[in-house]
């Protein structure tokens, strides 16, 4: 019965000193914050159907680009598409993505009174986070091409998040590195941007 008094002993001199060795003001290091940092341009890996030959003049975009990194992202990606591609002689509207039946719906329902020629879609497909933050993401970009169904341009994004008080401005940058892919691969004949 003298092994009660011991292990309450232990027990107690293990949470009053901790069971890890204290480490000296000067050992301590800072945890990494990549929420200040500055985000590299967007790596863009993409492939092109070699036989098409259709110029996009009405691009219905379908997108989750948002909710990784909040609503000022999404909406300044999706005012910024929408412009920039004016600049590409195309017409576009974008769709985020929602979470429930109705608003499918609702977009498919959008998307018909649209009429698009082509439909791009951006989907996140992994990233990296740290705890609960999302750092960068990885978007699985396809263009079709409506009246034939297939799969016209695709592209493999990594994005990072950069410094978090700068997302309005990262927002646009993603349309116009993804604009200025898509221009650069001949997928839009039409391009003026300037960035």
């Amino acid at each position: 019965m003298r092994r009660v008094p011991i292990l309450a002993g232990l027990l107690l001199a293990i949470l009053v000193s901790g069971c890890a060795p204290r480490a000296r003001p000067s050992q301590v290091r800072p945890a990494m914050d990549y929420s200040y940092g500055p985000a590299k341009p967007a790596a863009i890996e993409s492939n092109m159907a070699p036989d098409y030959t259709g110029t996009p003049a009405r691009m219905f975009v379908v997108t989750d680009i948002g909710i990784d990194f909040g609503e000022d992202y999404g909406n300044s990606f999706q005012e910024n598409f929408v412009a920039l591609a004016k600049d590409c002689a195309i017409d576009s509207e974008v769709s985020r993505i929602p979470t429930f039946d109705q608003a499918r719906a609702a977009r498919q329902q959008r998307m018909r009174k649209f009429a698009p020629d082509t439909i791009l879609t951006i989907y996140r497909n992994g990233g990296v986070t740290q705890q609960t933050a999302i750092l960068s993401v990885i978007y699985d970009v396809k263009v079709i091409d409506v009246k034939s169904g297939k799969l016209v341009w695709r592209a493999q994004v990594n994005y990072e998040k950069g410094d978090f008080r700068k997302l309005k401005e990262r927002g646009r940058e993603i349309a116009l590195e993804l604009l200025t892919k898509m221009k650069d691969d001949q997928l839009l004949r039409n391009c003026r941007l300037s960035g």
